[in-house]
């Protein structure tokens, strides 16, 4: 079947419903200020709004080159115009993004995983609708639910391009790659990974196509520097490049009181000199499932592993997940082939692991495939269990559902009671007053 049943559309409905009351139902415990990143979001689209230069405003008059990319400001630029100084309402941004990154994986779903049904797209959006780590970055001003958005879009147009090249598919893809790499810098990975995928697929006639969506590139990328404050120098990744060429990690604190955002800071850890051992680093920290706990129990659990010597059984449970994902993958590989949205997730994986960043924010961008794939290993081994029974079909089916059923009551109970899987409930709120002492003067 093509397109979705009524049935599947009113599904779909409901599960983005669901995510959007969830995502308002704490709007209030999220304001701008929280986090460190959101606050230099606003700052910079602040200056955009205002036409000052792209910069991060430490002091009056003094302005400092930030690491942050123009992509995500640009969107927020606009409704500072409107509503100066309503910070908060920035984060309608990233609510709308959700909406649409959900709306893409399914109304986009025969482009995204030929050969699975619109039931699989079903399941995946519900499962993305109710996950914390979509609530989370629903509330807050940050650039994850935006970058997503651009992810998919690129994807989209790729996969468009791969079955039948026209020029339009390829200005689009050309326009969404803007997006994609100014965004967030890690975009240029995904860029070249869609390129290599339309090279795979259209050989030597990919070029025409290549040409078009470099063309529209660079003509959206002019027509941003003539028409904004922003300059050919920010077009360069220049604040990341610096910091990894001073080998050091950024990570962004929040003091243990749950204090407002002028007593945060952005603290640096420097890393060993070898780069084998930064690679080894990147993979411990991102292999740690304690990082995927709730921050009380994530706590307690790190405690009681130190306290007996047990910190190794800290990569045990990803080890055995990361067995399933790869599983997955392969399964889904023989399913639908070589797809775009296949080809992402493990290049972006791979790449990750030598970032300089470090969090669980950073599968955000990959967080579609990487269920999906957990899906296909899941529903793969269940049919290989239930198949030595007398009705393994009923039971396969049953056992999907009750599987389905438990996560998705798990996350939604997690939500509930929690706020966030991520954010413990007593550091959130932030502070405007900080913001708006660092933006640019009138």
């Amino acid at each position: 079947m093509n397109k979705p049943t009524r049935f599947q559309v009113s599904l779909f409905l409901i599960a983005v419903l669901a995510m959007v009351a969830l995502a308002l139902r704490e709007w209030h415990n999220y304001t701008v200020g929280f986090f460190l990143d959101d606050g230099m979001y606003v700052v910079l689209a602040d200056a955009l709004a205002q036409r000052a230069n792209y910069g991060w405003y430490f002091m009056p008059e003094s302005l400092q080159s930030t690491h942050l990319p123009f992509g995500f400001p640009l969107l927020l630029a606009p409704l500072l115009l409107i509503l100066p100084g309503q910070y908060d309402f920035l984060r309608v941004v990233s609510l709308t993004a959700s909406v649409l990154n959900l709306n893409l994986i399914f109304w986009g779903w025969r482009r995204f995983a030929p050969g699975f049904s619109y039931w699989w797209a079903i399941v995946l959006v519900a499962l993305l609708a109710l996950s914390p780590l979509t609530i989370l970055f629903s509330r807050v001003v940050l650039s994850e639910a935006p970058f997503l958005m651009w992810c998919l879009l690129a994807i989209f147009f790729s996969e468009r391009i791969a079955s039948k090249p026209n020029r339009w598919d390829a200005a689009a893809f050309g326009i969404a790659s803007v997006g994609l790499v100014f965004t967030r810098t890690i975009g240029w990975f995904i860029l070249f990974a869609l390129v290599v995928y339309l090279i795979l697929k259209l050989r030597a006639t990919v070029w025409r196509s290549l040409v078009i969506a470099a063309a529209a590139f660079f003509i959206l990328s002019g027509i941003l520097v003539a028409g904004t404050s922003l300059q050919m120098r920010d077009f360069f990744p220049s604040g990341y490049l610096q910091i990894l060429s001073e080998g050091v990690v950024l990570k962004t604190s929040v003091n243990s009181a749950g204090d407002a955002a002028p007593t945060q800071t952005a603290s640096i850890d420097s890393i060993p000199s070898s780069y084998l051992r930064i690679v080894w680093n990147g993979i411990w920290v991102h292999l740690d499932f304690l990082d995927w706990l709730p921050s009380q129990i994530e706590k307690d659990v790190g405690t009681f592993l130190e306290e007996n010597s047990l910190n190794a059984l800290r990569v045990v449970p990803s080890l055995m997940v990361l067995a399933l994902l790869v599983y997955g993958f392969i399964r889904w590989y023989l399913a639908s082939g070589l797809t775009a949205f296949w080809l992402v997730a493990p290049m972006y994986l791979v790449v990750i692991l030598f970032w300089a960043w470090e969090g669980s924010r950073f599968f955000y961008p990959v967080q579609p495939q990487i269920v999906f794939a957990l899906l296909t290993a899941g529903f793969s081994i269940l049919g290989v269990v239930t198949r030595a029974f007398s009705n393994p079909i009923v039971l396969r089916t049953a056992s999907n559902v009750v599987l389905l059923s438990l996560i998705m009551t798990v996350q939604v109970l997690i939500d509930l009671r929690s706020g966030s899987w991520f954010v413990p409930r007593e550091t959130r709120g932030g502070d405007v007053e900080w913001i708006s002492k660092e933006t640019p003067e009138n």
